[in-house]
């Protein structure tokens, strides 16, 4: 008895649902009428976008890839799109956008699909085309001028801020024109996510709010899809010098170098890098090359000047060595190679100073190491240059007297001392210097001046 109760109660259920079965199965003679509902809904005035969509999703579901519903869903998501005020709102709305349209060129591939449901997959395509760049280049173009803007009005206006108040109200004006430009490279990512400009507009932008973090992962993500643009591989090469990792950096500077061999900037970036890593022999060739290209690079001549002027410091360091362990012959091995070392240094420290006449460091290495190797001559004429050139520099008058005391030109001496007595008159052993200068040379008066002098010094 039981049993035959859930027959009869399963039999109940089976006749219920019956009428609403065959009613379906009525329904769903084909997806013309379905699809022409939707096209009325979505040409009346004004058009009923939602009811439409609702036709759209139906026909989708029950019936597959219709290339007409993805094309007219995409068409409304876009509509939806314009009417959204928010940034994230609006692209939530083109990422659905370009989805339905995604769908819709598969749709026209699939061989399963009916013909007669593919023959507008042209002009559906085409039209599809035109409203991606009609979309994506004014959306675009919109971020590139808030780039411009942050460059030429609001980053100099951080930069010339009087006090803090001016600061932080000159930021927050920032931050929001730059999240705007933010919000425009959103949109064109979300309707051509495969068109890379997006993605390095992002990372422009993120680079001129000094987030280089966040700046090298979009300029990555642009040079996934564009590996051959030059000046994305210089983005990332320069975006990682910012965060001093400098051996990703000399990745990109030599894929940069194989793009644009000629380009001394890249070339003299790279030995940076190795400089930086303490590669010095990486360091003097990558000048070298540069030099190659243009033999005018006052900066490549110092750098290598300061490569021998290190390597001078090492030997000298080794010849004491031996010199305390008694070892006379590498003693005088390493002397030997010092004093090469320091010759090449002067060479091209003073090559530098001659191509660029107003870089005062190349010109007082060139003295202060040509000195040193004792060509005291031509390293008071190169101290005298410098006196003219900063005659407030206490230093280059000493070491232009010091040259013309082992010249044994003790009166040429006495001018340079006395220049350096005015500008510290407090140096005590400056005025025994010039004490005994004196003296020799015929400046009694002088002579009592500088005597008296250091008895005040001394207390």
């Amino acid at each position: 008895m039981r049993h035959f109760k859930i027959i009869l109660l399963l039999s109940l259920i089976i006749l219920m649902a019956l009428p609403a079965l065959a009613q379906r199965k009525a329904l769903k003679k084909g997806a013309g009428p379905m699809l022409t509902s939707a096209r009325i809904a979505l040409f009346s005035s004004p058009p009923r976008y939602d009811e439409a969509m609702a036709y759209f999703d139906t026909v989708l579901t029950d019936y597959g890839m219709i290339p007409e519903a993805y094309f007219y869903s995409g068409n409304i998501y876009a509509e939806y799109a314009s009417r959204e005020y928010s940034f994230d709102g609006k692209v939530k709305f083109f990422e659905k956008m370009k989805a339905s349209y995604d769908s819709l060129d598969l749709a026209c591939e699939n061989k399963d699909v009916k013909k007669k449901y593919k023959s507008k997959c042209d002009d559906f395509q085409s039209v599809v085309d035109s409203i991606i760049k009609g979309l994506w280049g004014p959306n675009y173009n919109e971020g590139v001028k808030i780039i411009e803007r942050l460059d030429k009005e609001l980053k100099p206006k951080v930069a010339s801020a009087a006090d803090s108040v001016e600061l932080d109200a000159a930021m927050v004006e920032l931050n929001a024109v730059a999240d705007t430009g933010k919000g425009f490279f959103r949109i064109t990512a979300a309707v051509d996510p495969n068109n890379g400009k997006s993605m390095e507009g992002l990372g422009l932008l993120y680079d001129r709010m000094d987030n280089t973090d966040s700046a090298l992962y979009f300029f990555k993500q642009a040079y996934a899809m564009n590996p051959d643009q030059v000046q994305l591989v210089q983005s990332i090469a320069y975006s990682y010098i910012q965060l001093k990792d400098w051996k990703n950096s000399i990745v990109f500077f030599r894929k940069l170098m194989i793009m644009v061999p000629g380009d001394v900037n890249t070339i003299l970036n790279t030995a940076v890098c190795f400089n930086n890593l303490g590669m010095l022999d990486s360091v003097l060739a990558y000048n070298h090359k540069a030099i190659a290209i243009d033999s005018s690079l006052a900066s490549a001549y110092y750098d290598i000047g300061t490569i021998w002027l290190v390597s001078s410091q090492t030997n000298s360091d080794s010849t004491k060595f031996y010199k305390q362990a008694k070892n006379d012959p590498e003693a005088l091995k390493f002397q030997k190679l010092q004093n090469s070392s320091l010759d090449s240094s002067a060479h091209y420290f003073c090559i530098a100073s001659e191509l660029d006449e107003n870089d005062l460091i190349a010109l007082e290495q060139c003295a202060v190491v040509t000195m040193i190797l004792g060509h005291y001559e031509e390293a008071a004429t190169k101290f005298k240059r410098l006196t003219e050139m900063s005659p407030q520099i206490f230093d280059f008058w000493i070491n232009m007297g010091d040259c013309y005391i082992q010249l044994q030109k003790f009166k040429e001496a006495v001018e340079p001392y006395e220049k350096a007595a005015e500008i510290d008159p407090s140096d005590i052993k400056l005025w025994e210097v010039l004490l005994s200068l004196y003296e020799t040379q015929g400046f009694p008066e002088k002579a009592k001046t500088a005597e008296a002098k250091i008895k005040e010094l001394r207390g």
